[in-house]
């Protein structure tokens, strides 16, 4: 070709599979940035603020950006070492996901089809006791994965509560010329305001009772110098008399 360019077609449906960044860094990414994004908003029901989803992003990244995962997306698509057989058997594979209970319980499951079998092959117990075993084997392990995911909620909501509470004594972030506040100061902040608030308002009404007293004070020297009718009139007469 004339820029040495080669053309690689691909199946539909299976960048996913072939390309190794999708295989052992975007995926995983995108699994822990998910696992992060949740926790905060069980939490928390309402919306992530910027700065939380940027810690959650970093967090995420450390765990998926790693030289272990960037050499297995290699090996995972078969690109190095060159093995063509290893997606050819995953392209092969591809089917519907089933749901599955958390690894926790494989154990349990485990234990619970030797018992069953057992209980099957066991010519002195009566049917009725066979399926009842069956459906109390299978409540345990609905039980144990409930568990197990209830613990993991838990684990996170705490992780997250101790993240915010650190947060609370931290210092103030400068973020494209705004600050954040912590709680602690958000709230010494809004009580210094009421303080000042309260103090404007007293001396508004100091002045206002000063002003009241300095008017008082001067109808009452004004009365002080005008002359009584009475006054006026003695004045008058003794003028007249003196003539």
């Amino acid at each position: 070709m004339k820029y040495a360019i080669d053309l690689l077609i691909l199946p539909p449906y299976t960048s996913h599979k072939l390309q190794p960044l999708d295989v052992s860094i975007f995926a995983p990414l995108k699994r822990a940035l998910a696992a992060e994004t949740d926790a905060g908003s069980r939490l928390d029901s309402g919306r992530i603020q910027r700065v939380e989803w940027t810690e959650m992003y970093i967090r995420a990244r450390k765990r998926a950006f790693t030289s272990s995962n960037i050499v297995s997306g290699w090996k995972a698509t078969g690109l190095e070492p060159l093995s063509p057989i290893t997606i050819i058997e995953k392209l092969l594979a591809l089917r519907a996901s089933q749901p599955v209970s958390p690894p926790e319980g494989t154990e349990l499951r485990e234990a619970n089809l030797v018992f069953n079998s057992q209980i099957r092959e066991a010519y002195d117990v009566p049917s009725p006791a066979k399926r009842y075993a069956e459906r109390m084997t299978r409540a345990l392990e609905t039980t144990q994965s409930a568990l197990v995911t209830i613990q993991k909620e838990l684990t996170e909501q705490r992780e997250l509560l101790q993240t915010r509470k650190a947060r609370k004594t931290g210092k103030r972030v400068k973020l494209k010329g705004r600050f954040v506040f912590s709680t602690q100061e958000v709230l010494q902040i809004t009580k210094e305001a009421e303080e000042a608030l309260i103090a404007k308002k007293g001396r508004k009404r100091l002045r206002k009772r000063l002003i009241s007293v300095e008017i008082e004070d001067d109808v009452e020297s004004l009365f002080e110098n005008i002359p009584s009718d009475s006054e006026s009139d003695c004045i008058v007469l003794a003028e007249k008399r003196s003539s």
